[in-house]
């Protein structure tokens, strides 16, 4: 939902979660990703990936 709408506050409402506990996931996936997911290059890139997965297992 975020490289989706690219707003935290925005994918929370559509998660129907608080935007502290979006921000907090956020957190956890740049911390174990090691990704800077406000980053828009890398954004781009997890878009991507997971636009190839999708059609590879269709």
């Amino acid at each position: 939902m975020f490289l989706q709408s690219c707003s935290m506050n925005k994918a929370a409402e559509m998660m129907h979660i608080h935007a502290n506990t979006m921000a907090y996931r956020m957190k956890r996936i740049e911390e174990i990703t090691h990704m800077n997911t406000k980053n828009p290059h890398e954004q781009l890139s997890l878009l991507m990936e997971f636009a190839l997965r999708e059609y590879i297992s269709s």
